[in-house]
């Protein structure tokens, strides 16, 4: 009944609005944000003006000044999503002080969390900065913004929201009206059964990967850059693939045991390392940014920030979240006894 319900809260609260677009207009003013246009080689020869008809983008090179960031701060749908979520979460912790209070004996039965509450309520900010924060609106001005932004949705948010226990908490926190029809759908043996398809370690893994890869496809990752909807898209499965990967990492119901964390970790490490090396070492801009010096850097400095920053975001976390679990497993199978204690007792490690 329990795992029932933790699979309809999957797909019912995951399902959130993402990611408008933010495109900055050569010709719509902006509030804190200025715009210069500097001409050509060939209009610097010719001792002409920049040519700045839309027909001829190729010619223009955008300076982009940003005096006021604060301004940049932009509304996103998926804030609708978030108040939803911080609205439940409060009706959860609300009904655990009632029934503290109801029965005082019993009230360890009804503690809250704290640590989960902290990931989870993290979580809500990180997806808010990465949405709606001047980063969204950079992300679609170069390239660095746009991989921090993919970042924090992947590899910060997600992680947080799984082991900040969102599903149950969430659920809980359901008002009892609607009790009845969540009850009702988590009983349904086609979502759990897809739900354990999703969450199995093999099919998790490829997902998160397949949805990496697709998204840094010169073809799908420009079609952000000018659609909204595939740019709404993209963030929905950005954080949904996330969460499936960090699942079984963080939730109390993962299918990996032992050190089989270790190459579930280690293989999109690899794999996020070989598409930043390719996006850093690239001679020519590979994504199709229109020509602009922003942050005092142009498109394709941009461009191998974001595949430098790609690499430092993906090793940093997976590295450290794969260091801590196998303290925690070496301490699982040496309770008595740390790692330094059984290093000195083992002549071959104490002669090398």
């Amino acid at each position: 009944m329990k795992k029932n319900l933790l699979v309809f809260g999957f797909f019912f609260f995951l399902i959130f609005p993402a990611g408008f677009s933010h495109n900055l207009s050569l010709h719509a003013p902006i509030p804190g944000v200025q715009v210069q246009t500097e001409p050509t080689k060939k209009e610097k020869i010719e001792g002409t003006k920049p040519n700045l008809t839309p027909s001829h983008p190729e010619n223009q090179i955008r300076v982009i000044t940003i005096d006021n960031y604060w301004k940049l701060w932009v509304f996103d749908p998926a804030l609708l999503m978030l108040s939803l979520w911080t609205f439940l979460y409060w009706n959860y912790l609300r009904k655990q002080g009632q029934k503290r209070r109801k029965y005082p004996t019993e009230k360890d039965l009804f503690q809250t969390d704290w640590v989960a509450s902290f990931c989870f309520f993290s979580s809500l900010v990180v997806i808010a900065l990465a949405l709606c924060s001047p980063i969204a609106f950079l992300s679609d001005i170069n390239f660095s913004s746009h991989m921090i932004e993919h970042s924090l949705l992947m590899l910060v948010a997600a992680p947080l929201f799984v082991a900040g226990k969102a599903f149950p908490f969430l659920l809980q926190g359901t008002p009892r009206i609607f009790l009845p029809w969540v009850v009702w759908l988590g009983k349904s043996k086609i979502l759990h059964k897809i739900f354990s398809f999703l969450t199995f370690p093999v099919v998790s893994l490829g997902l998160y990967l397949l949805n990496l890869a697709l998204w840094h496809i010169p073809f799908f990752y420009n079609l952000t850059l000018t659609n909204q909807l595939i740019h709404y898209l993209e963030h929905i499965l950005m954080f949904i693939f996330g969460v499936l990967f960090w699942w079984n990492i963080f939730s109390p119901y993962k299918n990996l045991k032992g050190l089989q964390f270790i190459p579930y970790l280690f293989v999109p490490l690899v794999f996020d390392n070989a598409f930043s090396g390719i996006i850093t070492f690239a001679n020519s801009d590979i994504y199709a940014y229109p020509p602009t010096i922003s942050l005092g850097l142009n498109t394709f400095e941009h461009q191998r920030l974001g595949g430098a920053l790609m690499f430092m975001f993906g090793s940093t976390i997976n590295m450290t979240v794969m260091a801590v679990l196998f303290l925690k497993e070496f301490q699982k199978q040496n309770p008595a006894k740390d790692f330094l204690q059984i290093a000195s007792e083992n002549p071959k490690l104490e002669n090398s």
